[in-house]
This record gives structure tokens, C-alpha cells and sequence, in this order.
């Protein structure tokens, strides 16, 4: 079946079939640039995940050296440290320099982690303490009486 051409145009219209066959071809083209999209988009994600876990290797890598590096100048340090104070005792009691350095670091790390924790102990304590008492004062304002008050 042929549409009749408009009086004003020159061109003929397409037929229905070749209409219909034009529309799949656009939808065939359509669906194949989407799936070309799609793709692209999904290896955008992909590699950016491979330039993330890359970089993350990196910087474990360079972490691992770091902490290398600072255990061993720490290892060294104690280790010279040990044997001047070693060279101070009469020969044969050089073992007394190690065995004093290591005591020192050992009650001086002990002695940092009571601090530290004592003082985060204590602070908690004061926040809670703080938070209760406020509490009390806010029920004593509104009720003329807090909790801890029997009736």
C-alpha cells in the first residue's frame, strides 16, 4: 500500500514496510548504542575500582616500609643504648646495659598505657557523672524532685 504524495511535495512517502523497516533498524541501532553506553560505563567502574585497590597496595606497601624502617632504627637505638651502658659495668656484666634498657622501656610503655588509660577512665567517669547530675537538676526544675530522691 502507497500513501499518496501531498500535492505541495515533491518526494514520495515511504510505504508502511519500508516505514516498519526503517523503525527496526533504528531500534536495532538504538539498542546497540545503549549496549555500547552501558559497556563503557561499566568498564569506567572498573577501572576505577582497579586505580583504588592499586593505590590502596601503595599505600600499604609504603606503610609496611614505614613501620619497617621505625622498628628497626628503634631496635638499633635500644641495641646501642644497651651496650654503652653495657661498657660501663666491669667485663663479663655487659648483659646488665640490655637488661636495664629493657627494663626501663618496658616500665616506661607500662607506665604510658596507665596514664593514658587512667586518663580516659577518668574522663568518661566525669562525662557520665556530668550527664547525671544534669538530668537530676532538669527533673528537680520540672518535678520538684529528681530520681534519686524518695517519696
Amino acid at each position: 500500500m502507497r500513501i499518496a504524495p501531498d500535492e505541495t511535495t515533491q518526494d514520495a512517502s515511504p510505504t508502511v514496510g519500508e516505514a516498519a523497516s526503517g523503525a527496526a533498524r533504528r531500534i536495532k541501532e538504538l539498542r546497540a548504542f545503549a549496549a555500547h553506553y552501558a559497556e563503557a560505563k561499566k568498564d569506567g567502574v572498573v577501572t576505577s575500582l582497579k586505580r583504588v585497590a592499586f593505590y590502596a597496595i601503595l599505600g600499604l606497601l609504603g606503610a609496611v616500609i614505614g613501620v619497617t624502617l621505625l622498628i628497626t632504627a628503634t631496635v638499633l637505638l635500644t641495641m646501642s643504648l644497651a651496650e654503652a651502658l653495657g661498657s660501663a659495668f666491669p667485663r663479663g656484666y655487659a648483659w646488665a646495659g640490655a637488661m636495664i634498657v629493657g627494663f626501663v622501656i618496658v616500665a616506661g610503655a607500662l607506665a604510658g598505657a596507665w596514664i593514658v588509660v587512667s586518663k580516659m577512665l577518668g574522663s568518661s567517669y566525669r562525662q557520665t557523672v556530668s550527664k547525671y547530675e544534669s538530668r537530676h537538676t532538669e527533673q528537680r526544675a520540672e518535678f520538684g524532685h529528681d530520681v534519686t530522691e524518695a517519696r
